[in-house]
């Protein structure tokens, strides 16, 4: 007895194992996947029709496995799906969804006791925007009105896997939703770390920052290939790229991914063998993304998926050489590689159909690579700081020893302009002496004769009181005359301290007084238009140096270009803040190839000998340094203009 009903029941469990799969829709139930247990056919050869397939002439065999995955196949593979509706409530639809974006051509057929329908037929390299329903997943609705069978055929050069689900209305919108939510958080963090390094690029200028962006933003667009996501928002008129830009993506994730890894770590430094056998695999990587434009997909892909076994341990031992040789901020790098790792191996194995689990590993990679790119974050942070640490220390040092060199190179300066100034008041001063002589020549000759008449007189007639008083007070005018002038000269050298208000006008004058016996006898025509009360701050004796300077500088033009009609112009205007002095004459101007080199220091056109070359840079340095104006110059049609810019005294 015992014997019979073991055998009865071996029986029955033999019966369903080799019973055709039927899917039967219910009311409990929202969703369903069709896998283990569906029936399947494998066109080798690619020549079956649905009307073969659909005869019921041919032989299926059934899936042993818990997913619909293949590995990597030629073949065409057909799905026979028989459905009974034993849902109750009324109008209640039923979509059919395939949820993997790199299928090449699907064609979903349904067969009822009167007619065959072809409800689908799409893949990746059909134009997006002639999809019957624009989602980044293949889908297609159902008619459940009666009992039917669903034959699905996939071809495809990329992985065979194949994740068919039946959903109802309200349960693919819950779906679909749930999907929108986590691809837009996936995303949203991938391009805020993308826009965070970018700015962290442009302020540190550190090519590891750009490196790391190019790294993340190709596995965007390979994620985006990968979702379809890609083919339906960026590229919906380009089949090539929906197709070949998953290799090209790829192979630029991992080029740029060795890339960052060969700079963040320095590993020319701490490991230069493993440096050149990185470089090596980026030649690799380049040559992979040229032959995705040359060769199949079916070749390239195959290489890809196994390089991502060898080619990660690689990178995550080059972390650990960086740590074992005090690299500290390699242990981020360690932890987020191990994490992106491990999601790409597991990815890696499921797309070989090695390793089930489509529906949960589908989500393993962006959960593993948002991880994998926080802790990268984390570790480029801490180089920052450290960096930051490591300037601050530098620029503490280098500061310290700039301070002394700057000391000493400001006096250095000091000195050289002290000397300089002392060249220049020197060089003036001969110039003075030389007026001051012109200035003594006339008082000097009268003087000897009111003394030469006085004593012939005295000799010859003998000299009455009232004559020796004449001869007294013209003495005096005239001695106090040439000493005044000697007083004039001594306070025009005499050096200032402190800034002191003072008028252009009567600064002006002052050198005139000086300049006037000189003028004459050159014969220099002086014209001084002013419309206003000038005053400015500065230093009034250093501001007529520059004007004795500009007035000799003129008077030897002249004699060089032996000028006769010599005319010399000062015009002084003001505006609500500045005083402007222009100081023209018609000398001639000043040669072209020369005019930038003149306020150059020890330049001069007078030779070695007559001219030491300091005279217009220290008159530019008083103005544009002690006074805090603008000195220029350029020439007019018949002769050179100096410009002399001053703030106005409020």
């Amino acid at each position: 007895m015992l014997l019979f009903r073991s055998i009865f029941i071996l029986s029955i469990f033999l019966l369903n194992l080799y019973a055709d799969y039927v899917l039967q829709l219910n009311d409990t139930q929202e969703v369903y996947a069709i896998n283990k247990g569906v029936s399947y056919l494998e066109d080798k050869d690619l020549s079956l029709s649905i009307d073969q397939v659909s005869s019921g002439a041919m032989n299926f065999d059934v899936v042993e496995n818990e997913e619909l995955s293949f590995g990597f196949s030629s073949s065409a593979f057909w799905f026979k799906v028989p459905i009974l509706n034993h849902v109750t409530k009324k109008n209640k639809q039923w979509w059919l969804d395939i949820d993997y974006a790199l299928l090449d051509d699907i064609q979903v057929y349904q067969k009822t006791d009167k007619e065959l329908n072809l409800l689908l037929h799409s893949g990746d390299g059909e134009n997006f925007l002639h999809r019957a329903i624009q989602w980044r997943t293949f889908s297609t609705i159902l008619d459940t009105n009666s009992a039917s069978t669903l034959y699905v055929r996939v071809q495809t050069q990329s992985a065979m896997q194949i994740p068919i689900k039946i959903y109802s209305s309200e349960e693919i919108v819950k779906v679909k939703q749930a999907e929108t939510l986590f691809i837009g958080l996936f995303y949203g963090v991938l391009l805020l770390i993308i826009f965070y390094n970018i700015f962290l690029f442009f302020v540190w200028n550190d090519k590891t920052y750009l490196y790391y962006i190019a790294f993340v933003g190709s596995f965007v667009l390979w994620q985006l290939c990968i979702d379809g996501l890609g083919h339906q928002y960026l590229w919906p008129n380009v089949s090539w790229l929906n197709d070949k830009g998953t290799l090209i993506f790829i192979g630029m994730t991992i080029f740029s991914a060795i890339l960052f890894t060969r700079r963040f770590l320095q590993l020319s430094s701490y490991a230069p063998r493993l440096n050149l056998v990185l470089l090596a695999l980026q030649a690799l990587m380049a040559m992979l993304i040229v032959s995705s434009f040359i060769f199949s997909y079916a070749t390239v892909i195959k290489i890809l998926v196994w390089l991502t076994f060898p080619i990660p341990v690689v990178l995550l031992y080059a972390g650990i050489v960086a740590l074992k040789n005090n690299y500290q901020y390699a242990r981020f790098y360690i932890v987020g590689w191990s994490v992106f790792l491990g999601g790409s191996v597991v990815l890696s194995l499921n797309t070989l159909g090695l390793l089930p689990g489509y529906d949960l590993i589908k989500y393993v990679q962006p959960t593993g690579s948002i991880i994998e790119v926080a802790f990268f974050s984390l570790a480029l942070a801490e180089r920052i700081n450290l960096l930051r640490r490591q300037n601050i220390k530098t620029l503490s040092r280098l500061n310290s020893r700039l301070q002394s060199e700057v000391h000493l190179k400001v006096n250095e300066i000091r000195e050289k302009d002290e000397l300089l100034m002392q060249k220049f008041r020197l060089a003036t001063m001969g110039e003075m002496l030389e007026n001051i002589s012109h200035q003594w020549k006339q008082p000097l000759h009268k003087l000897s004769l009111v003394m030469q008449n006085f004593y012939f007189k005295h000799k010859l007639e003998g000299s009455t009181e009232e004559e020796l008083e004449k001869f007294n007070e013209q003495s005096t005018v005239l001695l106090n005359y040439m000493s005044n002038t000697v007083d004039d000269f001594k306070n025009f050298f005499n050096p200032q301290k402190e800034k002191e208000a003072f008028d252009i006008d009567e600064n002006i004058q002052k050198v005139l007084s000086i300049l006037s016996s000189s003028m004459q006898e050159h014969d220099i025509d002086i014209n001084i238009d002013s419309k206003n009360y000038s005053q400015v701050k500065g230093y009034p004796n250093e501001f007529g140096q520059v004007l004795l300077n500009l007035f000799s500088n003129s008077k030897d033009a002249f004699n060089l270009n032996e000028i006769e009609d010599k005319k010399i112009k000062i015009d002084i205007s003001e505006t609500n803040e500045n005083v402007m002095v222009r100081f023209l004459d018609n000398a001639g101007g000043i040669p072209k190839n020369i005019l930038p080199k003149i306020f150059d220091p020890y330049f001069s056109t007078k030779g070695f000998k007559e001219g030491t070359g300091i005279g217009l840079y220290m008159s530019k340095m008083i103005i544009e340094n002690s006074m805090h104006g603008t000195f220029g110059v350029e020439n007019t049609s018949n002769g050179a203009k100096f410009s002399i810019l001053l703030p106005k005294m409020i």
